[in-house]
């Protein structure tokens, strides 16, 4: 959700961008295929 912050006379919104699949960092499952979501494993590689 975007956040406001009040400066002086007008409010400022803060864009909260979406989480993706790509790439590292927390992401948004919500916004997934069912299917991928159940076959999400965080990290596909060697060791972990």
């Amino acid at each position: 959700m975007a956040r406001v912050r009040f400066s002086g006379n007008q409010s400022v919104i803060d864009h909260v961008k979406k989480r993706t699949t790509i790439g590292r960092g927390k992401l948004k499952t919500s916004a997934m295929n069912k299917a991928k979501r159940r076959t999400y494993k965080k990290y596909r590689g060697q060791g972990k």
